[in-house]
């Protein structure tokens, strides 16, 4: 079994004494501290009551609850929480940590004339540890191993960099992925993400062979602003928040006839409407806490949720979800077949509103998403241009790497291997 080497090298800066890190134990100690940091951001999410009950009323027998609407309205959802944005920072950060440790515990004297080589399962390693003298951390891990799938063998080469900086007492990360496989044929990708605190994020994805690409851009970290990706077909695929509570998405075929298409209706608190549309099939789910003139939810263990009105079932023929474990999730969802892609989005009132069931949603009508994504549709650069890109997908691509803070040249990492 090929033994692995872990080449560990701790760069400092030399051009001032001031901040120097002497040694990758010192190193540790303001990594640990960039750790706390991002644990110190990360929040959870928060419960929010309105006055009143928060629990169901349950008008119980042995084979079904029924679940009155009315306790629906005294219930606040979970307020929108998009932590999730630091965690896959955070555990990358520590999968970085305990490798460091490691290093700790056999070089905890290692300096920058200095390398440190560690045995550790099979795979070839090569890790490197910067500290300026702002304490700047630039963490440099790459790796080089051998895989046989069948009768075929592939030789890989991953780099993953991470960069950790305090820039006006805000947080920055960046964090960047190049994997590269050669075989029969060479098969390279790179992913960057940046995170600013109390600014935004944004996610790069470029895959060099198929020339496709993606994007996804947040504000502040608590609300989605754009996403943009490409197709190996041509496709090309755009989200946008249209303002406070709404998304809009649409997905164009190479000709510029309409794919796909969705729009999302939120508040602070819950998911209002979702409408999604793909190949010709439309579907719409509704959270019930805003829809008027209903009466109660039967929750029966054996068959199909019911929605009644005066003692009637209502909406029969649509999928009702329902979790009485968390706060309103009662939705219902239709779906429409069409035969062939929409040339323009053209959904009625009576679907929307569902008037027809003696119901009432008025929190959006049907021409209001009709516009939307039919404006979407015919003037997609109007949308693209604020961000800097176009709908040609290579301009996009081209645009994307130059964004790349981060990157490594493919050779260098092979060099690395070879020496």
């Amino acid at each position: 079994m090929k033994k692995l080497l872990i080449v560990i090298l701790l760069i400092v800066s030399l051009t001032a004494c001031e901040g120097k890190v002497k040694n990758i134990d010192e190193g540790l100690k303001i990594y640990n501290d960039y750790l706390q940091q991002v644990e110190d951001l990360i929040g959870y999410p928060v419960i929010e009551e309105a006055e009143g009950s928060n629990s169901f009323q349950r008008l119980s027998s042995d084979d079904y609850i029924d679940y009155s609407r009315e306790d629906f309205e005294k219930i606040y959802g979970v307020e929108r929480d998009f932590s999730f944005v630091l965690y896959q920072y955070k555990y990358i950060l520590m999968e970085f940590h305990e490798l460091i440790s490691k290093v700790v515990e056999e070089c905890s004297e290692l300096t920058s004339e200095d390398t440190c080589d560690l045995e550790i399962n099979d795979d070839n390693v090569k890790f490197m540890f910067e500290v300026d003298k702002n304490n700047k951390i630039r963490l440099e891990k790459y790796q080089s191993f051998t895989r046989n799938y069948g009768s075929n063998t592939y030789t890989l080469f991953n780099a993953t960099i991470i960069e950790l900086e305090n820039i006006d007492e805000k947080l920055n990360v960046r964090y960047y992925r190049h994997n590269q496989q050669k075989g029969e044929e060479v098969i390279i990708s790179e992913y960057y993400d940046e995170y600013i605190q109390d600014d935004k994020s944004f996610s790069i994805g470029l895959k060099h062979n198929e020339g496709t690409y993606s994007y996804l851009e947040t504000k502040n970290h608590e609300q989605f602003q754009f996403t943009l990706s490409s197709r190996d077909d041509g496709r090309i695929n755009v989200g946008v928040a249209i303002d406070d509570n709404k998304q809009g998405f649409i997905g164009l075929n190479a000709d510029g006839s309409i794919k796909s298409g969705a729009l999302y209706l939120y508040d602070q608190t819950n998911n209002i409407l979702m409408f999604s549309s793909n190949d010709g099939n439309h579907g719409i789910n509704w959270n019930m806490a805003y829809v008027s003139g209903w009466d109660f939810l039967r929750d029966n263990r054996f068959e199909e949720k019911k929605v009644y009105k005066n003692d009637q079932e209502i909406l029969e023929g649509y999928s009702v979800l329902f979790n009485d474990s968390s706060d309103v999730t009662l939705t219902i969802a239709t779906n429409s077949n069409n035969d062939t892609e929409p040339a323009s989005f053209t959904l009625t009132d009576e679907e929307v509103s569902l008037s027809g069931y003696g119901l009432s949603f008025t929190e959006i009508t049907a021409a209001e998403i009709n516009t939307i994504l039919n404006d979407m549709a015919t003037n997609l650069n109007q949308y693209l241009l604020p961000y800097g890109f176009t709908d040609d997908n290579q301009d996009n691509f081209n645009e994307l790497e130059s964004r790349l803070v981060i990157t490594v040249d493919e050779s260098y990492i092979e060099t690395l291997f070879n020496d």
